[in-house]
This record gives C-alpha cells, structure tokens and sequence, in this order.
C-alpha cells in the first residue's frame, strides 16, 4: 500500500496489517492504529502527533523526519526502530516497549518517559 500527502486526522485503524506500507509525508495526528502491524513501513515526514500505536507491530519502521509528539508508544515492538532525526519530544507513553535494536540518534527524545523498558 502507498499513500502519499493524505489528511488522516484522527482515522481509526485498529489491529490493522499495513506491514511494509509507505505512507510518507501524510498527517495521521490523533490516529488510533492500536495493535495495528506496520512492521517495515515509511512513515517518513508524517505527522503522528498524539496518535495512538499502543501494542502495535512497529518492528525496523522508519519514520524519517516524522512528528512523534505526544505519541502512546506504550507496549509497541519497536526492535530494530530507525528513527534518526525525528522529533519524539514529549513521547510521554512509551512504557513497556521493546528498543531492542533501535537506532534512536539525532532523535528528539527530550521528555520521554521509559518505564521498564527493554533495549540491546
């Protein structure tokens, strides 16, 4: 699937498969994609502020350049995650998600909370 330069303010996708999907520079803010499988995908240049990922397959993403304000994180399989350059300021829910492998330079991470979290 691609899709590019879309408005999907608020879309609710739960438990959906979107593995190996490229959705590049679309506005996602406020999406529900709770439990969704997007292990794979570009999200690069997408705005994800305040969407919901809790419990989704999230494994070697790469959300180039992204939003991930605001963003639940929380319980999400982010191994092997690339998010160099990405602004995950105040990503206050990412508890219980496993970074192992992830490369998280250059990312904004100031104000991330990590609760027992599990990384390489």
């Amino acid at each position: 699937m691609t899709l590019e330069d879309q408005d999907l303010t608020g879309i609710e996708l739960p438990g959906a498969y979107l593995s190996g999907a490229r959705i590049t520079g679309c506005t996602l803010a406020g999406a529900n994609l709770r439990g969704a499988v997007l292990e794979l995908a570009d999200l690069s240049g997408c705005d994800l502020e305040s969407a919901v990922l809790a419990a989704a397959d999230l494994r070697g993403i790469k959300p180039r350049e992204a939003n991930l304000r605001k963003i639940n994180l929380s319980g999400a399989d982010l191994r092997s995650m690339r998010v160099r350059g990405v602004d995950g300021q105040d990503a206050g829910y990412v508890q219980y998600a496993d970074l192992t492998g992830a490369d998280m330079k250059g990312a904004n991470t100031r104000g991330m909370k990590l609760e027992e979290p599990t990384a390489a």
